[in-house]
C-alpha cells in the first residue's frame, strides 16, 4: 500500500463515518443510509482521489463539514452550532489554497440559508460571530506563510497549475464538471427549504472554482469532483425520510455517481489531470 493511499484513507474514512452519521441523524434506516453512503463513496472523484497519486480528499472533507454544520445551524441556532460552523469555515482554509475564497463565499451562503425569523441586527451579530474564527485562521496562515514560509494548505491540496495559456474550456472545466455531477440535486432539491443550506454551499464552491478559472488557476479536477460526494449526502439527508423519498434518494445517488464517472472520462484530455 503506497503512502498516498494511506494518506488518502484518513479523510476517506472520516467522510464515510460522517455520511453514515448524517444520514442516520436525518432519520434514514441503516440499510438506506449504508447504501447511500456506498454510492457517494463510489463517485469518481472519491475513487480517483484515493487511487491516483497527487490528489486530495481534504477539500471534500472541509466542504462536507461546512455543509453539515450550516444545515444544522439552519435547523436551530445555538452557541454550539455557531461554533461548529465557524470552526469548519476556519478549517476549510487549511484544506486547499482556494479554501480562503471558499470560506469567503460560504459566509453569506450560510447566512442566506438561515430561517429568516430575526431582524438585521441579530443577523449582523451572527455574521460577526461566524466571521471571527475564519479571520483568525486566515491571519495565522498569513503569518506562517510570510514569516515561516510554510503554506499549510498546499501540503494537503491536490495539484494546480496556471491556466492562462489554456483555452476557456479547460479553465472552467473543473467547476462545470462539479455542476454536471450535482445537476439532479440542484434542480430537484431546490424546493426543499431544509436542503437549501447545502445548495448554497454547493453554489459557493462552484463560484469559487469559476473565479479560480478567471484568475488563470485550475484546481485539481479530481479534488473538486470529490466535493460532490459530501454535498450529495448532506442534500439528500435534508429531504424528509419516507419510503418514497428513500427510493428517490437512492435513484439520485446512483445517478450522481454515474454522472461523476462520465465527467471523469470527459476530463481525461485535461493537461493537468493525471488519473
Amino acid at each position: 500500500m503506497t503512502a498516498h493511499v494511506v494518506a488518502a484513507l484518513l479523510p476517506a474514512a472520516l467522510l464515510a463515518g460522517g455520511f453514515l452519521t448524517w444520514l442516520r441523524r436525518a432519520g434514514h434506516a441503516w440499510p438506506v443510509a449504508a447504501m447511500l453512503s456506498v454510492f457517494a463513496l463510489s463517485q469518481a472523484g472519491m475513487i480517483a482521489a484515493v487511487t491516483g497519486p497527487g490528489h486530495s480528499l481534504w477539500l471534500a472533507l472541509g466542504v462536507g463539514a461546512v455543509a453539515a454544520s450550516a444545515s444544522a445551524l439552519a435547523e436551530r441556532e445555538d452557541a454550539r452550532r455557531i461554533i461548529l460552523v465557524g470552526s469548519s469555515l476556519a478549517a476549510i482554509q487549511l484544506c486547499d489554497p482556494m479554501g480562503g475564497l471558499v470560506a469567503a463565499g460560504l459566509l453569506p451562503a450560510t447566512i442566506a440559508a438561515r430561517q429568516a425569523r430575526e431582524g438585521p441586527h441579530k443577523t449582523a451579530g451572527l455574521y460577526a460571530l461566524l466571521l471571527f474564527l475564519p479571520v483568525m485562521a486566515a491571519l495565522v496562515l498569513l503569518y506562517l506563510s510570510r514569516a515561516q514560509h510554510l503554506d499549510l494548505a498546499r501540503l494537503l491540496a491536490g495539484p494546480s497549475l496556471p491556466g492562462l495559456r489554456l483555452d476557456v474550456r479547460w479553465r472552467f472545466s473543473p467547476a462545470l464538471g462539479l455542476v454536471a455531477v450535482l445537476v439532479p440535486l440542484l434542480i430537484e432539491l431546490w424546493r426543499w427549504r431544509s436542503a437549501r443550506p447545502a445548495l448554497f454551499v454547493a453554489i459557493a464552491v462552484i463560484a469559487s472554482a469559476l473565479f479560480d478559472g478567471l484568475a488563470g488557476v485550475i484546481r485539481d479536477p479530481v479534488a473538486l469532483m470529490a466535493v460532490a460526494a459530501p454535498l450529495t449526502v448532506v442534500m439528500l439527508a435534508s429531504s424528509p425520510p419516507s419510503p418514497v423519498h428513500d427510493r428517490y434518494a437512492l435513484m439520485t445517488a446512483v445517478l450522481c455517481a454515474g454522472l461523476s464517472w462520465l465527467v471523469l472520462f470527459w476530463f481525461l484530455p485535461l493537461p493537468i489531470a493525471s488519473f
